[in-house]
């Protein structure tokens, strides 16, 4: 009988190789033998070695016992090393009834997600007196095996001879390129980094050649550089990274992709080739900002238009659009001013600002000033810096205060493809007469005298009057499908000029069909307008004959657009001598037709 330390202990571990190259399946043999002789615990003793670090997708493994003596076996397989992990297979037998020469079992196991295969061998030896003591327990992982011998209260010697076979499949090797997104950022220090995967950590080198591929929404060049690069493993390495450089903008925008590919691998099947890069935009919205006058005099008649510039301030890629209308303050709607319902304008990208008009009515009612507002709101892609203007109505009525002239209307209208404005007076205080102006309707406005008292004598005033005068104008040079603004003043004794409001006047675009007007004045003497309208454009000849359809002057022998137009005659002939008192025909030619109306000369 041995004492407590006494110890004796031999374990002997071999491995044999079938094959020593990677192929479809490899093929080893562990044999393990243990004798113990104690009552004391002997220990524990670990033992690594390389299994050639193969890449294995499932084992086989056949258990074959080949001796032991007064002793009992007990096999676990789990699913994890620790002794808590969930048993999978267990094969118990305490006492060598069958032989142990005849105990054999095989299983197939897989892999778990980490690669390694992991199996647990537990050897007993039962002892009536001194319990159950464990001799054995070996680890198999890949890349590595660990063997951990222990044994307690071991009371009589104890032989156990165990040997597995094992078969283990190999993986193959396969490469992917995965999807990666970045912020967009500044310089030189933003990349985007695309993962190039392999399945396993095989013992080879592989390779592929990454490139960045397609256009989606981003922009090569604009938006990231290119990039060709190879991509080497060396063995055991599973992961490796390409950075793409991302380019910096000030411009806001959706978030932009591109294409990167995986193409012609060594040692390795490529299973995923493309992934899409996404660019996140960083950059902040535009901001909508209002520019205008925030004070407008009252007038006394008709009305006066006050403009909002509304200004999309910084780059966009993006469409914006917000909503504007006038809210009432001290000022009514439609009696002080023209109210606008909510309206949406839209800003495309490259726009910046939109130009809306509201209009102030004129009035004789002393009232004092008024207000009201200009509102903006639910912007799209945008950000509002100012979200409300108030405009202030300045009166300029006073109880106190008698007019040079009372001004009771002041009007415009189209009469045979000319303006004819008209205004008329209540009374007149030393008015000395009027002065008409002109402006297309853009800003800024520039006006321009057309008429006045001095040059035109039906503008002349009344000087003092209490009764009720007419005034009329006709505005000849004017072009179809524009607008005009005409504005009035009058001018007393004194020198002093008072502005009245404007009216808008829009004319029609191109004529529906072509038209000779009649001549205007008819009689005439010492010359005639003649208005005509062109609803195609082409070549165009006004020519003026006699009765005895003799040509005595071409007018007019052009191409011109569609649109309306004037000519005068002058009541002479192609060589500039006076014609005779008569009646004459003004012809109009062009590619639908002719046109005919008659016109009397009066000497």
């Amino acid at each position: 009988m041995f004492t407590k330390k006494n110890l004796a202990k031999m374990l002997l571990l071999s491995v044999v190789l079938f094959s020593s190259q990677a192929k479809a399946s490899t093929t080893f043999e562990i044999n393990l033998e243990y004798f113990a002789f104690s009552t004391e615990l002997c220990g524990d003793e670990v033992y690594t070695y390389y299994l050639k670090d193969y890449v294995i997708s499932s084992g086989q493994i056949n258990w074959d016992i080949l001796w032991s003596d007064y002793s009992a076996l007990k096999i676990v397989i789990y699913d994890d090393i620790s002794d808590s992990g969930q048993i999978i297979r267990q094969y118990v037998n305490y006492y060598p009834d069958p032989p142990w020469e005849q105990f054999y079992e095989e299983q197939n196991y897989w892999y778990e997600e980490n690669g390694d295969l992991k199996i647990k061998i537990t050897s007993y030896c039962e002892n009536a007196w001194f319990g159950i003591s464990k001799v054995g327990e070996c680890i198999y992982t890949n890349p590595t095996m660990k063997v951990v011998v222990s044994a307690t209260g071991i009371h009589y010697g104890v032989t156990v001879k165990m040997r597995a076979n094992v078969t283990l499949a190999q993986t193959p090797v396969q490469v992917s390129v995965g999807n990666a997104t970045c912020t967009e950022g500044s310089g030189e220090s933003t990349y985007m980094n695309f993962a190039i995967s392999r399945n396993c950590s095989p013992n080879i080198s592989s390779h592929v050649y990454f490139h960045t591929d397609t256009d989606i929404t981003a922009v090569l060049d604009a938006d990231y550089n290119e990039k060709s690069t190879r991509v080497d493993f060396a063995p055991f390495e599973r992961s490796k990274t390409v950075a793409v450089k991302i380019l910096d903008d000030n411009l806001d925008e959706y978030n932009e992709t591109f294409s990167v590919k995986i193409v012609d691998s060594y040692n390795a099947t490529i299973i995923h080739s493309t992934a899409t890069g996404t660019i996140v935009d960083n950059d902040s919205p535009p901001k909508i900002v209002i520019e205008c006058d925030t004070s407008i005099t009252e007038g006394d008649i008709g009305t006066k238009p006050i403009s909002f510039m509304i200004q999309k301030i910084g780059a966009t890629a993006k469409t914006v659009s917000v909503t504007f209308e006038t809210t009432t303050g001290t000022a009514v709607s439609n009696t002080d001013y023209e109210a606008i319902s909510p309206t949406t304008i839209e800003f495309a990208p490259n726009e910046s600002q939109k130009s809306v008009n509201c209009y102030v009515k004129g009035d004789y009612l002393c009232e004092g000033d008024e207000n009201f507002y200009f509102d903006l709101s639910d912007p799209v892609n945008a950000t509002l810096s100012t979200s409300r203007v108030t405009v202030d109505i300045l009166d300029n009525d006073a109880d106190d205060v008698s007019l040079p002239v009372q001004l009771s209307s002041f009007s415009g209208e189209l009469v045979s493809g000319r303006v004819q404005v008209k205004w008329a007076t209540q009374s007149e205080t030393d008015n000395l007469g009027f002065i008409l102006e002109r402006a297309n309707d853009y800003s800024p406005l520039q006006w321009n005298v057309i008429a006045s008292y001095e040059t035109h004598y039906d503008l002349r005033g009344q000087g003092n009057s209490s009764e009720q005068h007419e005034y009329t104008f006709v505005d000849e040079d004017v072009d179809a499908g524009q607008s005009y603004i005409y504005r009035l003043s009058d001018v007393n004794t004194s020198g002093v000029v008072n502005v009245y409001d404007e009216i808008t006047i829009a004319l029609p675009g191109s004529p529906a069909q072509t038209v000779l007007e009649p001549p205007f004045p008819n009689p005439f003497n010492p010359e005639t307008r003649i208005n005509y309208q062109l609803a195609e454009s082409g070549p165009v000849e006004i020519v003026v004959y006699n009765l005895l359809g003799r040509k005595v002057r071409t007018l007019v022998d052009e191409n011109q657009s569609a649109g309306s137009y004037n000519v005068y005659w002058h009541g002479d002939d192609a060589w500039g001598h006076k014609t005779a008192t008569g009646t004459y025909l003004i012809v109009l030619k062009t590619a639908e037709g002719m046109r005919t109306q008659k016109v009397v000369m009066v000497r």
